[in-house]
This record gives structure tokens, C-alpha cells and sequence, in this order.
């Protein structure tokens, strides 16, 4: 028996091919049955198919991007017709592919019996493209201050160096005058977020966050000063590595990135006041920032190279003071 509806899709063909991977199909629902029906929409997918979790029916309006809930009832009069209108969003990890779907709309009186299926909608996703290369740039103009920074570092070296110091825990260098202010922008960070919803030296002294390798996929230089006028240097992620949330914070909390290997790892953080910091000291080679007074939220974390395409493997770990790390070691 025909169903009570004539559904027409826009096209049976849509291509996901985008940097955002999303798409829509339209289909157009008209009533062929005598009288007015009440009608639910729903989605039918192959069994084990993973383009299930990426539709949703949207509610109907020009301007609407709310999803339509399920079991919602559109009313039809004789004759009449309805747009359902599908949102196609592919997850960013999702392999090139070929799927299927059909659109159901059914008599809300007897859904089992009186429904119409549309045609089989296939929704292609391609690789996603190559990002384009960024047109060339102008002389850079943060090469003056940046000469100027190295400078004051080098300098600061061989003022350690000839008192005999220790050349693996720096002191604190102050920027000259007119360094330019550091910004970060948080983003989704590469490794996600670790949260402690708890203080997280209840129980032991040095707590681990995450233990990661990589090779930067992107970096940048990271020249100027922090939010406490002390100078930043290196090259860092363009994006943060890792957010660590912390809901009930001790009165201080030092974060410290044990490497496996290289040498000149920078560590800077963006606090939850919105304040830029950056490593002053190192422990054993390894970059060592104290935060005093620590504040609860989120703690955006860069790590960075003293040169280009290096790569880092270490372990982000959490201490309650300077003293976890060693008795005679102070930041």
C-alpha cells in the first residue's frame, strides 16, 4: 500500500569536503492523504554504520539551528507540504568514506503501517585539503626586539657563568625597556584537558598530569615579556599542549615538564586571571614555573624549543612546592 506522503530530497548526492566536514540534505514532504495528518520524522541508517551520530533533524525555520527532538509532531493539512532539513557533521578524525541514510515520515496514528521512506540519500566524505601555505610575509618587525631579548640573555649567561653558577637554573631576567607584551590566545589544546576536581597533593607530593611525545606540527616565536615583565624566549605550539583544570588549588602549585631528551625546553602558561607566564628557572635541565597565589580554573600550557622542528617527550608533573623537587632547590 503506497504511503501517505511523497517525499522529494533535493539530491541524493551530498559531498562533505570541507575543513569542517559538515552538509545538509532538503527534503520536501507532502501530504497525499485525504484528510490532515499528524506526522513524526525519523532517520533509518545500515545497521553498525557510524553516520548515525552525524545526523540530526533541525527544527523548521530559515534561521534555526536547533535540533528537531525525537517523536516531534508536525502538523499537515490536505495537500500540504513540509521542508525537513538534515545537518551532516562528520567528526574531524573520521576516514574518507561512503554512506547511507533515508528519511521516514510516518502517520503519528498508526507509524508502523502508514509511513513513507525517501530514497537512499549517500553522503560522501572526502580527505580533507591541504591547507593552504600562507602568502609571504613583509619584513618582520619583531626582529628588532627580538635581537634586543637575546641580547639580555646572553648577557645574563655569561654573568652566570663567570660567578660559577649553575647555567641549568637561570635567574630571573628582566626585560629592557619597551619589550613587547606577550599574548596567548587559548585554544583546544593538542592533548586535552586534565582535570583535578580535588586538591591533588592530598596524597602525594609530585602528581602527574600527562605523559606525551610529539613533533610540533606548527610553532612560533615566542618574543617579549610575560605579565610579570619577565622575558620570554624560544619557539612554542601555536596551540596550547595541554590544559590542566584545577578546581581546589593549594595555596601555590609549581608545574614542572620533565623532558626525556633535548635541551632548551620552554614552559610558559596562561593562568586563570588571564596572566602570561613564563619559566624563570629550571631544575636538572628541565623547565620549572611557580604559580603563588594559585587560582582555581584552567591552566593553558605551551611548551616550546630553543629551535625550530625539534621534537619534545616528557611528562607535564604538579608539585605543591619547590622543595618536592629537591630540598635545596628554590624557583
Amino acid at each position: 500500500m503506497p504511503g501517505p506522503f511523497t517525499i522529494t530530497p533535493s539530491s541524493t548526492l551530498v559531498t562533505l569536503e570541507d575543513d569542517k566536514r559538515q552538509g545538509t540534505a532538503a527534503f520536501t514532504v507532502k501530504n497525499d492523504a485525504a484528510r490532515r495528518i499528524r506526522a513524526t520524522a525519523r532517520l533509518i541508517v545500515p545497521t553498525g554504520s557510524p553516520i548515525a551520530s552525524w545526523l540530526t533533524i533541525m527544527q523548521p525555520g530559515e534561521s534555526s539551528d536547533a535540533p528537531e527532538l525525537p517523536g516531534t509532531v508536525r502538523l499537515f493539512d490536505l495537500g500540504e507540504t513540509e521542508t525537513y532539513l538534515i545537518k551532516i557533521a562528520a567528526p574531524s578524525d573520521a576516514s574518507p568514506s561512503t554512506h547511507t541514510f533515508r528519511l521516514v515520515v510516518a502517520d503519528e496514528t498508526n507509524p508502523d503501517d502508514r509511513f513513507t521512506e525517501s530514497p537512499d540519500i549517500s553522503v560522501v566524505l572526502n580527505k580533507k585539503p591541504d591547507p593552504v601555505p600562507p602568502p609571504p610575509t613583509k619584513f618582520p618587525i619583531w626582529v628588532i626586539p627580538a635581537v634586543l631579548v637575546a641580547l639580555v640573555l646572553v648577557a645574563a649567561v655569561v654573568l652566570l657563568l663567570s660567578r660559577g653558577g649553575d647555567p641549568s637554573v637561570p635567574p630571573t631576567v628582566t626585560a629592557p625597556p619597551g619589550a613587547p607584551l606577550l599574548r596567548l590566545t587559548p585554544t583546544f589544546p593538542h592533548f586535552g584537558t586534565t582535570t583535578f576536581p580535588d586538591n591533588p597533593f592530598l596524597e602525594a607530593d609530585l602528581v602527574q598530569a600527562q605523559s606525551f611525545g610529539f613533533n610540533f606540527p606548527e610553532q612560533s616565536q615566542a618574543v617579549g615579556v610575560d605579565s610579570f615583565n619577565n622575558v620570554c624566549g624560544g619557539f612554542i605550539s601555536a596551540d596550547a599542549i595541554l590544559t590542566v583544570q584545577l578546581d581546589a588549588p593549594p595555596s601555590e602549585v609549581v608545574f614542572f615538564f620533565e623532558s626525556l631528551g633535548g635541551s632548551g625546553v620552554r614552559l610558559l602558561l596562561l593562568d586563570p586571571a588571564g596572566n602570561v607566564r613564563c619559566n624563570t628557572s629550571n631544575f636538572m635541565g628541565n623547565p620549572v614555573l611557580r604559580v603563588s597565589p594559585a587560582l582555581a580554573g584552567p591552566y593553558h600550557i605551551w611548551l616550546g624549543t630553543s629551535a625550530l622542528g625539534e621534537s619534545l617527550n616528557g611528562t607535564m608533573l604538579l608539585a605543591a612546592s619547590c622543595n618536592t623537587l629537591s630540598e635545596n632547590f628554590s624557583c
